[in-house]
């Protein structure tokens, strides 16, 4: 049961970490069980994996963003493209939303709001 859970941890770590060091650290757990106890073991090595997956997940995603920032210096006019989509987009976005709650989601500043009628005259 404690190798299958911890395999099941695994799971969290990039795929990457997973394929180098899974298969190892499957095997030092199984073994750490027979000696210690699996309960043991596991309350000790799951926070252990959990934080350490945690951690290898950062570390991708700063190395991720460094490529970015990379990627984007090279490329001056690309950047300048990507950064004028992104400000029309959350403008876009900004104001629109700033209508449809002012119009549909802000009650009307009247009593009794359901009893204004419109009435035309032909």
């Amino acid at each position: 049961m404690s190798d299958r859970l911890y395999r099941i941890l695994l799971l969290l770590c990039p795929t990457d970490f997973r394929d180098e060091y899974g298969d190892e650290m499957a095997r030092l757990f199984r073994d750490r069980c027979r000696r210690e106890g699996w309960l043991r073991v596991s309350f000790e090595s799951v926070p252990d994996l959990m934080i350490t997956a945690w951690r290898e997940h950062m570390e991708t995603l700063w190395k991720d963003i460094l490529f970015s920032i990379r990627s984007l210096r090279k490329n001056p006019g690309f950047t300048a493209a990507v950064v004028l989509t992104l400000a029309l987009g959350i403008g876009a976005n900004t104001a629109i939303f700033s209508v449809c709650d002012a119009v549909l989601l802000k009650p009307l500043p009247y009593s009794d709001p359901d009893r204004i009628v419109m009435l035309w005259e032909q």
